[in-house]
């Protein structure tokens, strides 16, 4: 990211990709947030970001002028938030786990575990 600088449409519509390859502008403010530049012209909304294996992703987001600058930078903030709500739980649903199979070494817990479990099905949903 050379600037860091928030996107504007002015910006975006002065970004121009090369003859062979697109070119990329980034969001100085909301990390991950681009804009990628097509040598056919057309500029689409990005989200970068790497995955639990580490691994570059990319997310086309919408394309510009179809989606404004506004609407692109809700999506992808809402996108952020719920994927790091997400690794959050996954990491809480892994502790919680460790520890039941832990605590599951003493039978006595498994049995009421087992039966809570078997009174939970059978009890009415609301």
């Amino acid at each position: 990211m050379a600037e860091s600088k928030r996107i504007t449409k002015r910006a975006i519509d002065a970004c121009e990709a090369a003859k062979s390859s697109p070119s990329f502008l980034w969001d100085g403010e909301l990390r991950g947030f681009g804009v990628k530049s097509n040598p056919s012209g057309s500029k689409i909304f990005i989200l970068q970001y790497r995955n639990g294996e580490r691994k570059l992703r990319r997310i086309e987001i919408g394309r510009f002028g179809v989606m404004t600058l506004e609407q692109a930078r809700e999506q992808i903030s809402e996108h952020v938030f719920t994927d790091k709500r997400k690794a959050e739980f996954q990491k809480y649903l892994q502790k919680l786990r460790a520890q039941a199979i832990i605590e599951w070494k003493n039978d006595d817990v498994k049995r009421a575990f087992e039966e809570g479990m078997k009174l939970q099905a059978a009890a009415p949903s609301l």
